[in-house]
């Protein structure tokens, strides 16, 4: 890593409790990405040799290369600890409090979050490390204020950023206003049998004024609850449109996804095709599962459970000792049947075989 001046680098903080994936458009001041807390912040990081803006005072960053800027709004009043994270190293300074979001022209050097600056390089408000591990703390955060965040690239690499609160469990922790930010959670009924129902729901901040779905196949739909029956595994994209008074660019989208696992049904035969024993004998039985499928990943079970002479019931093959026939009965086909269902979930298919028991008649010889 090369040797590090100081400067003051500026980045405006979005703090995001799921995880969502930003694009890069915030590479300037007048146009940072909100931050919400309990969420995840991943994106992808500014590459090329842009630099940031001229004017800011970028305090302990000697130089400010790719930058990316967020923002945030104290909600509840207490300390904010966020961690940022990537490959390969990155770098940060952090501006507040302000009374408003529109302070571009005021990101002086007394402007900066305390303890940040030339002085102390090291410290909770400003780091030009060469680690891709960054903390930045904010004490003292008052509901209504805004802070700004900077975090560059400076390595280049391509590579994503990710960053987080890493208090907002604790007592005494601050929380942010998410009700200005765009954000959206899909959410899914879960695992499905194939083609049975399943359901696709959604929750939105209150800053969002529209969103549609996206799905296979050219799926479409702007509503909240939306039933389903897929035959496969599907993604949906859930897109958010917000309009906010707070920043200079009033208009933003978000977006997020969900994943229906859709389970199928499994595909066997039971061999041999037409099995055939003598009286007290035996014979074996499969479910021999359609090429591709995994034994291991499902369950069997084979009836009649008593009095049919199933030796292992739960088991892929199993050995069957049909019962005796009565000696006057020469052959008999004896119903036997294999219920095979995915582990993952209850999506049962039974199929039945005969087994065939020939039980010919001892000759008798007179004398």
């Amino acid at each position: 890593m090369a040797n590090k001046n100081y400067y003051i680098f500026s980045l405006v903080f979005f703090l995001f409790a799921q995880q969502v994936f930003s694009q890069a458009t915030n590479t300037n001041c007048s146009n940072p990405t909100p931050f919400c807390t309990g969420q995840t912040m991943n994106f992808p990081a500014v590459t090329g040799n842009s630099q940031a803006q001229t004017g800011p005072n970028y305090g302990c960053l000697g130089s400010q290369p790719r930058p990316s800027w967020f923002y945030m709004q104290i909600a509840t009043a207490g300390s904010i600890v966020i961690n940022m994270s990537a490959n390969n190293d990155i770098d940060f300074i952090c501006w507040g409090p302000f009374s408003s979001l529109n302070n571009c022209g005021n990101l002086t050097s007394a402007a900066q979050v305390p303890g940040s600056g030339y002085a102390n390089p090291n410290s909770n408000g400003c780091s030009y490390s060469g680690s891709p591990t960054e903390t930045v703390t904010i004490q003292n955060a008052l509901p209504g204020q805004f802070y700004i965040l900077l975090i560059t690239n400076f390595s280049g690499a391509t590579q994503n950023i990710t960053f987080q609160q890493a208090n907002a469990s604790n007592q005494g922790a601050a929380s942010t206003n998410c009700g200005m930010i765009c954000l959206v959670t899909p959410t899914n009924s879960g695992l499905v049998c194939a083609g049975n129902t399943s359901t696709l729901s959604c929750t939105t901040s209150t800053a969002v004024s529209s969103f549609t779905w996206f799905g296979p196949s050219g799926y479409t739909s702007n509503s909240s609850f939306n039933t389903l029956n897929l035959q496969t595994t599907a993604t949906f994209t859930l897109q958010g449109t917000a309009t906010s008074t707070i920043l200079t660019n009033p208009s933003s989208t978000c977006q997020a996804i969900t994943t229906v696992t859709v389970v199928p049904y499994p595909s066997f035969t039971i061999n041999p095709v037409n099995p055939t024993t003598c009286q007290g004998g035996s014979v074996s039985l499969t479910a021999n599962l359609s090429f591709g499928s995994v034994p291991s990943s499902f369950n069997y079970l084979w009836q009649p459970l008593t009095g049919g002479g199933v030796f292992s019931p739960i088991l892929q093959t199993t050995v069957i000792y049909p019962p005796l026939l009565p000696t006057s009965v020469t052959m008999a086909v004896l119903p036997y049947s294999v219920t095979v269902s995915s582990n993952l979930l209850s999506c049962p298919i039974t199929k039945t075989i005969g087994v065939t028991v020939n039980n010919p008649l001892t000759p008798s010889l007179t004398m």
